[in-house]
């Protein structure tokens, strides 16, 4: 039995084998996680094809070159991917993913360039021949995906060749392609890893005993190595992901995630002052999204911040260091990743400017976590019940000051487990996981959170013209060689 949108998909793989040129093509590429298949993002593909479709069609007639009725060429077009390149693949560590992803991402490019060649070659005389063509890339992972993405891109810039404007140009097949990055998404992404960001507090020798279980992705996510904390602070990691026109994360708050806390996922830190800028549903902040950042209607967007760029990477001003004192307890507790590094990779990651939306899935979550006994009453009085949002953040937020630290979210959507909790399986309902036709049932509650992201992502994507609007109109390519860009 199909699912309602699987004919919807199969319309657009249709569509876009006989779609027409375009000025422009964005590519979306969706990246599913641990043990994930790209079924697993369908419904988000779903409804970013709708949405682009209904967003772009009015747009390109308008624009449309009428010249040649049998060829027209459109202004933009948008080709959403879902990566599969990792399937059954996700054992063998962060780094392979992130390369056999960034092979499809060109392999995909690559294969448009030859759809446009034969198209081309049709039009005599045409001046589209010599034409620069102009791609932007955005991506969006779910879970392990994002660390994937984010690896990916930093490969991927490897193999382009940075222009002045800030974009990079690439030739393939005797195309010169001027390359933009453009939306950068994730999705209960562990950034920070997973190490020290379980559900409940492991012993080291738990968190090992896990991590060998996962094979090398788990020695990379639980800090067996230095994978993840060089991604997180090292240049050639970072630079790429500032090249990106919008960051985006989306997390699970009040501990509706088991795999993912809010913590890793949002990269934040009990111990970091970096300021997180409140952003209202009528798009303060200089915000121009056209979905509401609060999702009045479905009630499951909390609260969504911005953080804005810094020069000072991973060493913000505000931030406290307890340097060897810290470093000496955490050795003490046998901890793999000590307490500066994380800070560190939390700073850093803020200083590129992120937009952070905090989801709450316990009104879609029908079953009742175990309660857990109250040792603190304290404590307990001092717990944020997702129903109590509003006024907590109305106390945070209060005198018009609408900046609150990382630490301060952490208190706020991390608070101490106690009472009574719902089931956290928040991971998979974020992204309504659509692997099978359980999973399409069991997380349909997750559907309006990928419609506001699916819209938010379009308009994102189609505002690149209004951005870069200055481009310039050739590129000098001397020098290049196609054999040594091709390489990864």
């Amino acid at each position: 039995q199909t699912f309602e949108y699987e004919s919807l998909l199969q319309h657009y793989r249709d569509k876009e084998r006989s779609a027409p040129l375009s000025n422009v093509t964005h590519f979306c590429f969706l990246m599913h996680g641990h043990k994930g298949h790209s079924r697993d993002l369908e419904y988000l593909q779903a409804m970013l094809q709708r949405t682009a479709d209904e967003k772009i069609s009015a747009q390109n007639q308008e624009g449309l070159q009428q010249q040649d009725s049998e060829h027209p060429i459109m202004e933009e077009s948008i080709i959403v991917h879902n990566l599969i390149s990792n399937q059954k693949k996700t054992k063998d560590g962060i780094q392979n993913g992130g390369c056999r992803l960034a092979d499809e991402v060109l392999s995909v490019i690559r294969a448009e360039l030859w759809r446009r060649r034969t198209i081309i070659r049709k039009k005599a005389n045409s001046e589209t021949k010599d034409k620069v063509m102009d791609i932007t890339i955005s991506m969006v992972g779910n879970s392990l995906g994002g660390l994937y993405i984010r690896y990916a891109i930093a490969v991927l810039s490897g193999v382009f060749n940075q222009i002045e404007d800030g974009s990079y140009s690439i030739v393939i097949d005797n195309f010169l392609v001027r390359v933009n990055y453009n939306v950068f998404c994730t999705t209960a992404t562990p950034h920070l890893g997973a190490s020290r960001h379980t559900w409940v507090p492991l012993p080291r020798k738990a968190e090992i005993a896990v991590a060998n279980f996962m094979r090398t992705t788990g020695h990379d996510l639980f800090c067996m190595n230095s994978v993840v904390k060089d991604m997180g602070t090292q240049i050639r990691f970072l630079d790429p992901l500032s090249k990106f026109h919008k960051r985006i994360v989306y997390a699970n708050s009040f501990h509706t995630d088991f795999l993912v806390p809010a913590k890793t996922a949002a990269f934040l830190s009990n111990r970091s002052n970096y300021p997180h800028h409140f952003l209202s549903s009528s798009g303060d902040d200089n915000t121009n999204d056209e979905s509401l950042l609060m999702n009045k209607q479905s009630g499951l967007i909390v609260a969504a911040f911005q953080t804005h760029k810094s020069s000072v990477v991973g060493n913000h001003e505000t931030t406290t260091f307890h340097g060897e004192e810290m470093k000496k307890k955490d050795k003490e507790k046998g901890v793999g990743i000590n307490s500066d590094e994380l800070l560190l990779m939390s700073n850093s990651l803020d200083a590129l400017g992120w937009k952070k939306v905090f989801v709450d899935m316990s009104s879609e979550i029908h079953m009742n976590f175990p309660k857990i006994p109250n040792r603190n009453k304290t404590r307990l009085r001092r717990q944020q019940k997702p129903k109590d949002y509003a006024t907590t953040m109305a106390q945070a937020l209060e005198n018009g000051n609408n900046v609150l630290q990382s630490s301060e979210l952490v208190d706020v959507l991390s608070p101490p487990m106690v009472g009574k909790l719902k089931l956290p399986v928040g991971h998979n309902m974020i992204v309504a996981n659509s692997k099978s036709k359980m999973s399409h049932l069991r997380n349909k509650g997750g559907r309006p959170v990928m419609d506001t992201l699916a819209a938010e992502l379009i308009s994102e994507i189609l505002s690149w013209r209004q951005r870069d609007h200055n481009l310039p109109t050739n590129i000098d390519n001397s020098g290049q060689e196609e054999s040594q860009l091709l390489i990864i």
